[in-house]
């Protein structure tokens, strides 16, 4: 009876182990992706004659769901009530307190990162160059991110499955 529940309990554990890498690389894909979607509305509010960034970042954040909401929030209150604060440190602090644990890895969260440093000092056509640099950039992660889920999905499913086995093997 407790050999039973013991290897349903291990073969449980390592299957979900499985499924949860595979969620965590969904959800880095699914970020790319909305990275990329608040870059082509950052552009389009440049694009639009909107030039002072408080007023970007306000629209943003009225045009965005979610956490990307409270980023754009968060970055408005702090610019309000900014007391020498660089544009550059409160993007950062943003980042950090909002996308930092949503799935992206080092690099991708530099490249974020490198962004929001550079647009609080830029004219808006250079702007609008950095923005669609960025998001090409962005582009070609998730476009990696998207082939290595195709690819290691259902190895890392497999694996869970298979290693589960193996355990209750040794185990028994």
């Amino acid at each position: 009876m407790l050999r039973g529940l013991g290897v349903i309990l291990v073969m449980l554990g390592c299957t979900l182990a499985g499924w949860y890498k595979v969620w965590q690389m969904r959800a880095n894909v699914s970020e790319l992706c909305l990275i990329q979607r608040q870059l082509i509305m950052f552009i389009g509010e440049i694009s639009s004659g909107c030039v002072v960034l408080s007023e970007v970042m306000e629209r943003l954040k009225r045009n965005s769901k979610g956490h990307w909401s409270k980023f754009y929030e968060e970055i408005c209150s702090q610019m309000d009530g900014r007391k020498e604060k660089s544009f550059e440190g409160i993007w950062n602090n943003a980042t950090d307190k909002f996308l930092k644990h949503r799935g992206l890895s080092k690099e991708e969260l530099e490249i974020w990162q490198e962004f929001g440093t550079h647009i609080g000092y830029l004219d808006k056509e250079m702007q609008i160059t950095l923005a669609k640099l960025c998001k090409e950039r962005m582009e070609q992660w998730y476009a990696l991110r998207k082939e290595q889920l195709a690819k290691t999905a259902k190895m890392y499913q497999s694996f869970g499955i298979t290693g589960g086995l193996f355990l209750v093997i040794v185990l028994w």
